[in-house]
């Protein structure tokens, strides 16, 4: 059985993650010139998980999740060293997700919109995705650091809708609200391929046609891709609360009254 990192005492898993950072370090000096290159730059529960599992099974393309989400003492150089490792693993494409906060905060850099031009003049291909229903996306958020971020196939629970906070759930809209208006001005004369959620992921269906058209984008070849991401809340809003009527009494009253099912 493969050791689980659970497993391992914290000293041990630092020293691990430790050498591990060494090694993506090492590795950037080396030439990837020939390597196409990917960014997603999302607000969260939008989908952005479920993206970059589809993009991962492809037998050509590596891709990180949060890659800059913890402090990088040389961010751009970890980049490029993981760049270079999914070249040592034979792919062809590399890319990772990243929000506003990773790269407005985290990594504390002098001018994030000039670090992502960079980025695009560079070649990298700049993915947005985004999620048109804030009230959904603001209830993902909330069950979700209730109960679990992402579900697996064979892992989820009967789903039962919740009860939040209707003040609860306004803060979450309007962070994300913020984080939309962060990534306004990221992307800021950037040319970018813009995705939302609810057109081009959450439905199976259209996953294959969404995953094609960045395959052709970054000039890889078309390839069958799968997850074992599974959704576990009902599409209609008023199923995922168990207090709707009180949370839309609230929202009538200030800019989010649109979210509402039916206004």
């Amino acid at each position: 059985m493969a050791p689980n990192e659970n497993m391992w005492p914290a000293p041990l898993n630092a020293l691990r993650e430790r050498i591990g950072a060494s090694r993506v370090y090492a590795a950037a000096g080396e030439d990837t010139s020939d390597m196409r290159r990917f960014l997603i730059v999302t607000s969260g529960r939008a989908g952005s998980e479920l993206l970059t599992s589809l993009l991962a099974s492809h037998p050509m393309v590596m891709c990180d999740t949060e890659l800059l989400s913890e402090k990088r003492r040389d961010p751009e150089r970890f980049v490029a060293g993981r760049v270079a490792q999914a070249k040592r693993l034979g792919k062809a494409a590399y890319g990772f997700k990243a929000k506003p906060k990773d790269i407005l905060e985290t990594q504390e850099f002098e001018r994030a919109a000039d670090w992502i031009r960079q980025k695009a003049s560079e070649g990298w291909l700049i993915i947005r995705l985004a999620r048109r229903d804030w009230m959904q996306q603001a209830i993902s958020n909330v069950r979700a650091s209730q109960t679990q971020w992402h579900f697996r196939d064979g892992e989820a629970p009967p789903f039962e809708p919740i009860a939040i906070d209707p003040y609860v759930l306004i803060g979450n809209m309007c962070q994300v609200a913020y984080y939309e208006r962060q990534i306004d001005d990221l992307l800021a004369d950037v040319t970018y391929t813009p995705l939302t959620y609810e057109i081009d992921l959450r439905e199976p269906a259209v996953q294959a046609a969404t995953v094609d058209r960045l395959c052709q984008a970054l000039s890889l070849p078309l390839y069958p891709t799968s997850t074992n991401l599974v959704r576990v809340h009902p599409s209609e809003t008023r199923k995922m609360v168990t207090n709707y009527d009180e949370i839309a009494e609230v929202l009538r009253r200030n800019e989010f009254a649109h979210f509402l099912e039916g206004h």
